[in-house]
């Protein structure tokens, strides 16, 4: 089987690294509250952990979010 790709070179604005470690730690965080509490579907998982990481990363992600300059024309990937 042939498998074509294309290498494009790409270095993320600060912003957007921020964005990125904030996600990891969500994640990290949702696994962490999942093994925690033997969690063993994605229902009881999002139930446990929603509320855990809205109360921790609320102040973060909104001001992260202010940060991000708004996108008003085509190809920008943001709705701002």
């Amino acid at each position: 089987m042939a498998v074509k790709s294309v290498w494009q070179y790409y270095v993320p604005a600060a912003d957007v690294l921020g964005l990125l470690d904030l996600f990891r730690r969500m994640v990290n965080d949702s696994l962490r509250i999942g093994l925690l509490n033997n969690a063993s579907s994605l229902r009881k998982l999002s139930l446990l952990s929603y509320n855990q990481l809205a109360i921790r990363q609320t102040t973060r992600t909104q001001a992260l979010v202010r940060k991000m300059p708004s996108s008003n024309g085509p190809g920008h990937g943001c709705i701002g």
